[in-house]
């Protein structure tokens, strides 16, 4: 008898054209899966957190992408706002399985901005809000007829009369404006829109050698320090509590004979105090708890001038101003490689205060009745960067 049988075997039924997508989606994924996932942007330090508003016209975005460099085809990053900027991003490097690029933007005005950053490859794309709100900077002097005066930091929008009263010593911090009043004796402060006005924050100097006369003034985010004409760099803190008037001896002459010393400038930075001396020709320095006090830190450094007169100092020099002689000298912060004349004004020009930020050194001129300006590096000298303006002593708002 003949038995018959079936073959066994699958029957799958499926069109070949649906055999063949499902190679195309495996094959998609496999892709996929090689990229890290579905692909991906993320922000990381030192990218600024979403909605942040910052305090600096400059900004650095960075991200990890996950994919590597070389499955990239090309990042687009955008900035849209008042100082827009459309380009290629940097060249992203390996990270992790993924890679990281970024873009860094400098000189933003004031604003919201959108940061975007798409690939070429595509549909990736990651943004990133942010604002930008630079404190408006200003330049501030004193008159001791007129009051404080006030311009823009490039010179702009003067008002001779910002505060009405007058005022000699003058210095600024993030938050108030200090200067000394007419009396000579007296620290008034306000608020940096000139408001709430305090006449009688500080009433200080010493009277060991008779009267004495407040000149110059510095403030750092401690203290405020003053220089006494009869020989004494002063202190208070910052809420005008804990006065001492004796700080630091510059005189080394011991009362009631006449001083020895006349204290005028006085600087501060993060480790030390500086003053300038009109009777030594010296600038003096010592750390800021009043120690180790020298006065002949910078000996000489009026040249055959009239002794130094201000004082300001930056993250890598000493600047001075030496009363008649149109110069402004200049030593390195450890006293040495001292120029008496690193800026020599015009023929006759009264140098008498001085002030420098970040970019620039500014000075009162008492014969062209001028403020004038130049770079850190001693070029680029502006004898008209404000005319007309009767200023004594400079103080800048920090940048």
């Amino acid at each position: 008898m003949r038995m018959g049988f079936r073959r066994r075997g699958l029957r799958l039924g499926l069109p070949i054209g649906t055999v063949s997508l499902m190679v195309l989606v495996v094959g998609f994924a496999g892709l996929a899966s090689a990229a890290g996932g579905k692909p991906t942007f993320t922000f990381v330090s030192p990218s600024p957190s979403e909605g942040a508003t910052l305090a600096s016209d400059s900004v650095s975005l960075a991200f990890t992408y996950n994919k590597t460099p070389k499955q990239i085809k090309g990042l687009t990053c955008v900035l849209s706002g008042p100082s827009p900027s459309s380009g290629a991003c940097d060249a992203p490097v390996a990270s992790g399985s993924g890679s990281l690029s970024g873009k860094s933007y400098s000189g933003l005005a004031n604003g919201s901005y959108t940061f975007s950053v798409t690939d070429a490859t595509g549909p990736a794309s990651g943004i990133r809000h942010f604002t930008i709100g630079v404190p408006a900077r200003h330049i501030y002097w004193s008159n001791a007829s007129v009051g404080v005066g006030r311009a823009d930091i490039d010179g702009q929008n003067p008002n001779a009369a910002f505060i009405s009263t007058g005022a000699t010593g003058l210095a600024v911090d993030s938050g108030h404006l200090y200067w000394v009043t007419g009396s000579g004796n007296t620290i008034a402060r306000a608020d940096l829109n000139g408001q709430n006005v305090n006449a009688n924050f500080i009433t200080a100097g010493s009277s060991a050698f008779g009267v004495a006369f407040l000149y110059g003034l510095a403030v750092d985010s401690g203290h405020i320090y003053w220089t006494d004409t009869a020989g004494y760099i002063g202190r208070a803190d910052l809420n005008g509590q804990n006065v001492n008037d004796t700080f630091i001896a510059v005189t080394t002459s011991v009362p009631p004979a006449p001083s020895t010393s006349l204290p005028t400038g006085v600087a501060v930075d993060s480790g030390h105090l500086y003053w300038t001396d009109q009777v030594t020709g010296a600038i003096g320095r010592a750390d800021l708890d009043g120690q180790n006090v020298d006065r002949s830190f910078i000996a000489g450094a009026a040249g055959a001038a009239t002794g130094p007169l201000s004082v300001a100092v930056d993250s890598g020099h000493v600047y001075w101003t030496t009363d008649l002689s149109g110069a402004i000298g200049r030593a390195d912060l450890n006293g040495q490689n001292v120029n008496v004349s690193f800026i020599s004004g015009a023929p006759g020009a009264q140098t008498i205060w001085l002030a420098v930020d970040s970019g620039h050194i500014y000075w009162t001129d008492g014969q062209q009745v001028s403020i004038n300006r130049a770079d850190l590096t001693g070029q680029n000298v502006n004898m008209n960067f404000m005319t007309g303006v009767a200023a004594f002593q400079l103080a800048v708002d920090a940048g």
